[in-house]
């Protein structure tokens, strides 16, 4: 072996002392940052070996997260699963394009209420005989419906006999009046005049022609016919109390019920679609219960063609709308907010969206939130966990 010469002894000792050195400091950097926790309750961490203060494991290093680096294919796996879902399942693009919409509407036939008429009582009274039997029975001007009994109509023709026999024209004049305003005909007044002769019972008479009924609640019952009548012979009337209504068929009306999602289509439309002839709409009514919103159209029938009670299907065509649609269940409803999952990468992330508020069959209007460029999962619900939280971006 070649002796070495003594400067070169000296650089190999400054080498070797230079190397001890440098390992010793990072040993006791090392040591110095370490820190120790117990695997069960890592709350707990200390400068130093030990055990557990609660289970009295021993406790092991912790680890310094800033050197550890993860690899881009687990990367994905590791992030918030309220943000972010790995899923293979079937994804779609939204279609910008125009469609428009079919709603179906069941209603029926019913009388047009706006030619409904009163037959009230004039005087206090008893109903001494009927000369109707049920409900939605026809009727005609003219016809006797009833026979009433009042001491005030008795009393009025007293008057007038009365007033008659002393010559007493002014007098006599004003008692006619108060029999004409209870209610009596100018032929009854007349033949009361010449003969003389009392009427205890006092006929009411039809003014108008139609169906007959005595019904108070109508609406759900328009269609019942043959039904008994509430007003029977012997019961008391009241002045001014409706003892009978009249319904004049010679309009009818087509009565649908719209659903809450529907009722901006039907009313933007104003017209239906029924036996292949457009209706316009005459009557449109919304209603807000707790149970739901919807609302009630009607439209002008004809009696030659259609009878109270029938039913009917109609439908709406909507206008054609141009936008972005996308399948209704790609779409998870949160209560005060909507959002798909669009895919970015290998990965699905909740987006909110804002639909416009139209519908074609099974496809959803969308105002923003994506563009027919965002690829979405088609079937939102299978996306959701038995919690149904979502914590979006």
């Amino acid at each position: 072996m070649k002796k070495l010469s003594k400067n070169n002894w000296k650089a190999l000792m400054l080498l070797i002392i230079a190397v001890t050195l440098a390992s010793c400091n990072q040993h006791n950097k090392s040591t110095s940052s370490s820190k120790y926790t117990c695997p069960m309750h890592p709350e707990i961490v200390k400068n130093e070996q030990g055990t557990c203060p609660i289970c009295f494991m021993d406790l092991v290093p912790m680890h310094n997260n800033a050197d550890m680096k993860v690899a881009k294919d687990v990367e994905e796996l590791l992030e918030n699963v309220n943000q972010v879902i790995v899923s293979d399942v079937k994804t779609i693009y939204p279609r910008k394009t125009a469609l428009s919409d079919t709603i179906i509407l069941n209603g029926k036939v019913s009388y047009d209420t706006r030619k409904q008429y009163a037959i009230a009582s004039t005087v206090n009274g008893r109903i001494e005989k009927l000369y109707v039997k049920y409900n939605f029975q026809p009727i005609r001007i003219g016809q006797k419906i009833m026979d009433i009994y009042s001491q005030d109509l008795v009393s009025a023709q007293q008057d007038i006999l009365f007033l008659q026999k002393n010559g007493d024209k002014e007098l006599l004049n004003q008692a006619i009046q108060k029999l004409r305003l209870l209610g009596a005909t100018q032929s009854q007044i007349n033949t009361l005049l010449s003969n003389k002769q009392i009427m205890y019972s006092f006929p009411v008479y039809s003014r108008y022609n139609g169906y007959l009924s005595d019904f108070k609640p109508l609406a759900k019952d328009m269609d019942s016919e043959s039904l008994p009548l509430q007003t029977v012979q012997g019961m008391y009337v009241y002045a001014g109390e409706t003892v009978f209504r009249i319904y004049d068929n010679s309009s009818l009306w087509g009565e649908f019920s719209v659903a809450a999602e529907d009722m901006k289509t039907v009313k933007e439309q104003n017209k239906i679609l029924l036996d292949n002839k457009a209706y316009p709409i005459i009557s449109y009514i919304p209603y807000f219960k707790e149970n739901g919103n919807f609302a009630t159209i009607k439209i002008n029938l004809s009696k030659e063609n259609y009878q109270v009670g029938k039913l009917l299907t109609a439908t709406v065509i909507s206008s054609a709308k141009e936008g972005i649609w996308i399948p209704e269940k790609a779409i998870f409803n949160k209560g005060t907010s909507s959002v798909v999952f669009v895919k970015q990468g290998k990965n699905l992330r909740p987006k909110e969206v804002i639909p416009d508020g139209h519908k074609s069959k099974n496809m959803i209007g969308i105002k923003s939130g994506i563009t027919e460029n965002d690829r979405i999962a088609e079937n939102a619900s299978y996306l959701i966990d038995s919690e149904g939280t979502i914590v979006h971006q």
